[in-house]
């Protein structure tokens, strides 16, 4: 769900993917999260900065859909944009009522009231996984979305609605193929290499929450590919600090760093001046 991340109050600036993630950080909220849920935010702003479907899932409780990962309805979580918050009532009683389904949503690039950079569809799926082979199959809704550029005629009637058909394979193809004809931006066919992405994503969550800085943490993942260069999609309100931060070339400055050059601990990150190693304590001040 889109909106869960806040809106950004200028559209004059597409931000990168690394500016985006050093003010996460300033969020004391995301920055306090369990490892589940950034490992789910890091593995999403992966998804949406390569251009590439990323795969999450909600599940029914007590009547509701609920996110296991967030460990919270979903009902709520639109930040008060009451047209977002229609579409889960609408997205809540289509799966409470419907053994199998396709379900899709577009929300169109923002106008001012709702600005977001890209237009995105999310194609919702009814299924069932089994959580336990002597229990029956639980029923979820998985969901995955893609950022694309278009230019429609009539936005805001568009987001009001979930478009829903039978489930078939057909079905998801023609939507993919429909993406691909309208959209001025590279449409996947697929998620990639997810065991391979979501491994990554935990492996910086893990860096995260050992205290790494985050501006250390978003060179990394720049340089190594994790973040692509497509804008991610609802970045938290914009603060000055972080143009601060990439006029001072701290984002874009370090250098890899396999081991200590002292006591030869581990490290493997890009590390700027006045990085300190855990293990001995040494100061880094530019050479490895």
């Amino acid at each position: 769900y889109r909106a869960s991340r806040g809106k950004q109050e200028n559209m004059s600036y597409a931000e990168t993917p690394p500016e985006t993630f050093i003010k996460f950080d300033q969020n004391p909220q995301w920055r306090n999260s369990p490892k589940p849920v950034l490992t789910a935010d890091f593995l999403s702003a992966n998804g949406e900065s390569n251009l590439l479907w990323t795969p999450f899932y909600y599940e029914e409780k007590d009547g509701k859909l609920y996110d296991p990962v967030r460990e919270k309805f979903v009902a709520g979580s639109a930040n008060g944009d009451k047209v977002e918050e229609g579409i889960i009532t609408q997205l809540q009683e289509w799966f409470l009522t419907h053994e199998s389904g396709i379900g899709v949503w577009i929300s169109p690039k923002g106008d001012g009231v709702r600005p977001y950079f890209d237009d995105q569809i999310t194609i919702y799926r009814i299924a069932y996984k089994n959580i336990d082979s002597d229990q029956p199959l639980q029923k979820v809704l998985m969901l995955s979305w893609h950022q694309f550029n278009t230019e429609f005629r009539n936005p805001e009637e568009i987001r009001q609605f979930i478009f829903t058909e039978d489930d078939n394979e057909e079905s998801i193809l023609k939507i993919i193929k429909w993406l691909k004809k309208v959209s001025q931006k590279a449409i996947s066919d697929n998620c990639g290499d997810l065991v391979e992405r979501r491994e990554k994503a935990e492996y910086y969550a893990d860096l995260y929450k050992s205290n790494t800085p985050m501006y250390e943490l978003a060179y990394q993942m720049d340089q190594t590919g994790f973040l692509g260069k497509n804008p991610i999609g609802c970045p938290l309100n914009y603060s000055n600090s972080i143009r601060e931060l990439t006029a001072s070339n701290k984002i874009i400055e370090g250098t890899y760093c396999k081991n200590c050059g002292v006591c030869g601990a581990v490290i493997e990150m890009y590390i700027t001046p006045g990085y300190t190693c855990k293990s001995c304590g040494e100061v880094y001040k530019g050479v490895c």
